[in-house]
């Protein structure tokens, strides 16, 4: 079955602690073409506040997915699809790539067809969330692309051990004729670092115009993502 979000192209999240524009309301925004709304934050994300947004949305037919906070908070309503677990890929501090969500699985009671993970890479150095998790925004373009790469083709697993989630395989662009296509098809493999490579890497040939490309992994390949 394919996933809810296959077929989004646009996607409009909600922060509860940020105030809507004057004559802007919830159920508008819903209604302006929008795929899906995401409701979530950085700072000041309480039930109560997630709450009076899912109550205002009722009605609303498009999905409507919550960022869970560090507390373990729970919604049931008709108008709510479901969690999507935020997971900081350039954070410098393990607790927004692990930690908070093991806090957050651990004390809730959860269904567990309705968690989903979502990787976030931060660039923007003054944001709150940047500061919260002390996120390493001085990135190349490639580096960006190669942490993108490392956590697309890892297993991202789920509790209980019998649930698991597979992401999207990611695609390599080719930088001088913009070919592109996933790294197993098409793309010859000319070098691959040791596992054991502290910055494990693979060097690909494009298939089109034989330039070649060098993927230096964020992290481990051996690491994993566990809730």
């Amino acid at each position: 079955m394919a996933a809810a979000w296959a077929q989004w192209e646009h996607v409009t999240k909600v922060d509860p602690d940020k105030a809507l524009h004057g004559g802007d309301t919830y159920t508008g925004i819903a209604d302006t073409g929008t795929d899906a709304l995401i409701i979530g934050g950085t700072t000041n994300v309480t039930e109560s506040s997630v709450q009076s947004i899912l109550d205002a949305l009722a009605s609303t037919e498009i999905p409507i997915f919550v960022e869970p906070t560090y507390r373990p908070t729970q919604f049931h309503t008709e108008a709510f699809s479901g969690y999507l677990l935020p997971i900081v890929l350039n954070a410098n501090d393990p607790l927004w790539i692990t930690g908070a969500h093991y806090e957050w699985v651990r004390s809730s009671d959860l269904e567990w067809g309705s968690v989903h993970p979502e990787a976030y890479i931060v660039l923007n150095p003054a944001s709150s969330v940047a500061t919260y998790t002390q996120a390493g925004c001085d990135l190349e373009t490639l580096l960006v692309f190669a942490i993108y790469l490392s956590m697309m083709s890892t297993q991202l697993t789920a509790t209980p051990p019998s649930h698991h989630i597979r992401t999207r395989k990611a695609l390599l662009i080719c930088p001088s004729c913009e070919y592109e296509s996933p790294p197993d098809r098409g793309w010859h493999v000319q070098e691959r670092s040791a596992a054991a490579s502290e910055r494990p890497y693979s060097v690909y040939r494009c298939p089109k115009c034989d330039t070649v490309i060098t993927v230096r992994q964020h992290f481990r390949r051996t690491a994993q993502a566990q809730w």
